[in-house]
């Protein structure tokens, strides 16, 4: 598999293992990795691997941007996803892009994945077993269940 998309791929599974409608995003035209519906939130899922404490918003291209930007306009949701890889061991992180962008008017211009420095809107999230012995995913159903409740009350 090529470098930075092995995240890609499990968020895929992921997405299928909460029932959500979901899209690669490998197309000519695409920009974000995933394109979903969650309960009826339309969501944008960008997918990025690091291997230090650190992940600067540089990460993010004009295009993935746009695409952010787009979805949040249009009353979706758009989520950066992380996956902090290490020498054994790796851990993912969620963020909401309106989350992003507050952080990213701070300096430093990187968010810190260790703990105690990590900000807060960085939600980590787990792995479960999938049905059927499909193998474990990445744990999404508690933050697209948070963002959907307030995507509710709005």
């Amino acid at each position: 598999m090529r470098p930075g998309k092995q995240f890609e791929a499990e968020a895929g599974q992921a997405l299928k293992a909460v029932g959500s409608f979901r899209l690669n995003q490998n197309a000519e035209h695409g920009a974000c990795d995933w394109v979903g519906i969650y309960r009826g939130l339309g969501f944008v899922l960008e997918c990025k691997e690091v291997r230090s404490d650190r992940l600067s918003s540089s990460a993010i291209t004009v295009r993935e941007r746009a695409q952010l930007d787009a979805i949040n306009d249009l009353g979706g949701l758009g989520i950066v996803g992380i996956k902090w890889i290490g020498p054994n061991w790796s851990r993912a992180f969620l963020i909401c892009w309106s989350d992003w962008l507050e952080l990213e008017k701070r300096p430093p211009r990187s968010i810190p994945l260790s703990d105690g420095l990590r900000p807060l809107v960085l939600t980590e999230v787990g792995r479960v077993d999938r049905p059927n012995s499909l193998g474990r995913a990445w744990e999404l159903r508690p933050f697209l269940q948070q963002q959907l409740m307030k995507w509710r009350s709005t």
